[in-house]
């Protein structure tokens, strides 16, 4: 009879695009400051403790001006940005542009709404906010929560056993089919620990993020689709070995219906790296036809993927994709009849928003908020598996990578 144990793993993970998996906070232009393009982040509740008796006053008779204080407080925090600076708990560096749009519209309305002729309306500001990546709150470092490279895990395993089964079945069906209850579902049998930091600051940017089209319009040349840009702080990729976390799996079939579902580690391996592989590929076909690629970041991932191949082939080197704004695609499975995404569009009779097989927009990282070019796709990562010593390949395309 074989033996029934956990295999554990080491994994290790470099990112090499940027990655935002949020945490359900923001960085607003109430708690940071900008200063030669860093961010800084203080706590307000200790904003008083700092100032001096004229200045904490002045600071609660802004408190009583409404929408003016605002625009006051604002300046407020201008004015004092070195005091601040001191005593920021948190800092990150953000694109240049983005320090440039804080220092011009901080402190000012956009406009003010109108409430009719001769009438004066509710002053409308910019909010300036960030949406924060997930941190460790004791140490402000940044980490990978487990349940979110689990997740990328079991779409691609989904999506394997999708294109076995009959058609007919559902989105729903399949998940409850192979993931059921936890007690009942082979994915409990993969146990993964959150990817913490080894034993360095985790370095991250503040990028917006843009919509762009996937199809450029006959009747335009604008690119830009209907989603806002957002400005989002990620983990900037090129930081080898970030990342360190454990997988144990256990070593056996798992029978469903009177069948088993081979869920080795090479088994489990090889098809991360196949569903991957070929989301990669279609995003840099698309993104190359539309020449949006940053050019440098293309060349140099390139090169990098030419000299793992084999060892991603061998199951050594996984390719997966985390957090935000990755694409529907990189979530759902590739048989027809699965996967259905709904399109914000208005153009069925009944005037329900349209459902299609992939979104028909891509969101990307840029520097600027209008750049059609120079932009880098989101979330990508390489995980090693039980390295016995360092990868020269990748070293060396960290190497050669911008310091962000």
């Amino acid at each position: 009879m074989k033996n029934k144990f956990f295999s554990n793993h080491k994994l290790y993970l470099t990112p090499i695009s940027p990655i935002h998996i949020g945490c359900g906070e923001e960085f607003e232009p109430i708690n940071y400051v900008i200063d030669n393009d860093v961010l800084y982040n203080f706590n307000i509740y200790k904003l008083s403790s700092i100032l001096t008796e004229k200045d904490r006053q002045l600071l609660f008779d802004i408190s009583s001006y409404g929408e003016d204080g605002l625009i006051l407080y604002h300046n407020f925090l201008k004015d004092k940005k070195e005091l601040l600076k001191k005593i920021a708990t948190y800092q990150t560096k953000v694109c240049p542009a983005m320090g440039d749009e804080f220092a011009a519209k901080l402190g000012k309305a956009v406009q003010s709404e109108s409430k009719g002729k001769n009438k004066e309306g509710r002053k409308v500001f910019n909010k300036l906010i960030i949406e924060r990546s997930s941190y460790l709150p004791f140490q402000n470092n940044l980490y990978i929560p487990g349940s979110s490279v689990k997740g990328a895990i079991v779409t691609s395993i989904l999506d394997f056993l999708s294109r076995k089964e009959d058609i007919r079945l559902r989105d729903n069906d399949l998940k409850q089919k192979y993931v059921g209850s936890f007690e009942n579902s082979f994915f409990s049998l993969v146990k993964l620990s959150d990817f913490m930091p080894t034993g360095q600051d985790i370095s991250s940017y503040v990028y917006y993020i843009v919509n762009k089209k996937k199809k450029q319009s006959t009747e335009s040349t604008n690119m830009d689709a209907k989603g806002p840009t957002v400005r989002r702080e990620c983990i900037s990729f090129g930081q080898y070995r970030a990342f360190y976390g454990e997988l144990s799996l256990w070593d056996d079939d798992k029978v469903i219906e009177g069948k088993p579902v081979n869920l080795s580690f090479s088994n489990l391996c090889k098809r991360i790296n196949e569903f991957y592989w070929n989301q990669l590929i279609k995003e840099f076909k698309l993104l190359n036809k539309l020449n949006m690629l940053d050019n440098d970041w293309k060349i140099h991932i390139n090169t990098l993927f030419n000299d793992i191949f084999n060892k991603m082939k061998e199951g050594k080197i996984l390719l997966i994709r985390l957090g935000r704004n990755t694409g529907a695609e990189a979530k759902s499975y590739r048989k027809d009849g699965f996967a259905k995404i709904e399109i914000n569009t208005r153009k069925k009779s009944n005037g329900k928003n349209k459902s299609a097989s992939e979104a028909t927009t891509v969101w990307l990282s840029a520097e600027e908020q209008k750049s059609n070019d120079k932009l880098i796709p989101l979330g990508w990562a390489l995980i090693e598996i039980d390295p016995i010593e360092n990868d020269s390949s990748i070293q060396e395309w960290v190497s050669k990578q911008p310091v962000k």
